[in-house]
This record gives C-alpha cells, sequence and structure tokens, in this order.
C-alpha cells in the first residue's frame, strides 16, 4: 500500500530488490540567511541517517526508494525530499483517501510500476497528476496488523519543470 513498486496486482510492500549502491545524502547549509540543500558523498550517507535531509535523486530513485522500504528503521524521523507526481486513490478499507507521490517504474508486467510513499499533508490541495517537489519526515502507522510507511509532509511545492516520470534505476 506504501510503496508501489510491482503492478499486476502484486501486494509486494517489501521491495525484494536488492539495492546496488548506497542511498545518497544531501545536508542543510546556511547561505545569506535562507537555507540551501548542498551535496555529500555517498560515503557520508551515515551523517545522512543521523539526522541529515536526504535527498531521493532522480538518477537512482528506485535504487533509493528501495533503500528506504528495506531499512526503514534507518530513516524513520527523517527528512527526506524527493519529487514525483502527485495523485491519489480511494481506500475502501479506511473509507477515506490516501495521496501519494510517485514516479513510474519497471513492475511484473513491464513498465507497470510505479514507486513512491503515501503522503500525508495538511497544506493547500495539490491537483492530481501535478508534478510536486515534497519535503516531509518518514514514519510507520499500523492498519489492522500490518505495519507501513508514510512521509508526514511539512511542503508540497507544485513544480513547473517536470522531471523523468518514468525511472528505472
Amino acid at each position: 500500500m506504501t510503496m508501489f513498486l510491482t503492478g499486476c496486482g502484486s501486494n509486494d510492500t517489501e521491495g525484494n530488490a536488492t539495492p546496488t549502491t548506497s542511498v545518497s545524502a544531501n545536508s542543510e547549509v546556511e547561505v545569506e540567511g535562507t537555507t540551501a540543500v548542498e551535496s555529500v558523498d555517498s560515503e557520508e550517507v551515515n551523517q545522512a541517517k543521523q539526522g541529515k535531509v536526504v535527498e531521493i535523486k532522480e538518477k537512482m530513485f528506485l535504487t533509493q526508494m528501495n533503500d528506504i522500504f528495506l531499512n526503514y528503521d534507518d530513516y524513520v524521523g527523517k527528512t527526506i525530499k524527493y519529487e514525483g507526481i502527485y495523485s491519489y486513490l480511494y481506500d475502501e478499507l479506511t473509507d477515506s483517501y490516501i495521496s501519494f507521490v510517485y514516479r513510474n517504474s519497471p513492475g511484473c508486467c513491464g513498465d507497470d510500476g510505479i514507486a513512491g510513499f503515501e503522503v500525508v499533508y495538511e497544506g493547500e490541495p495539490v491537483m492530481d497528476e501535478e508534478w510536486v517537489e515534497v519535503v516531509g519526515t518518514l514514519e510507520t502507522y499500523e492498519l489492522d496488523g500490518n505495519e507501513y510507511i508514510r512521509l508526514v509532509a511539512s511542503s508540497m511545492t507544485v513544480l513547473s519543470e517536470r522531471g523523468a516520470e518514468y525511472v528505472s534505476q
């Protein structure tokens, strides 16, 4: 429910793929009264897991998502930032709408998968299929005896320039 890596009705939310590289990380830097994000080397990933902003980049989107889902205990409570397509769906189990930000990816039947997080956002409404940058804190929650992860967004910004809607890494 939280991560949509496969299509054709598969419910594999644990991400069976093994990450091939480390997640890339970013750190916040103060620049003349504004906060900017500065890239750091992958050897500094441990610093990202200790409280820095983890930015999911376009080039290694699936690898980074897999790392977060496979090692979510290392990321819960951390700030995550990424771009993708905003959408929502109706969940009959909870009788509510679930929002998520995702990118299209390979699935079981070709290009029918999606990868992203369920997103809880209390700000201004966003139109379905808008391209957004979302920043938030990763949390776990329990539903019907199962544990899931989601991003509690502190900001969601609609961007005019779209990134790669389909990712394969």
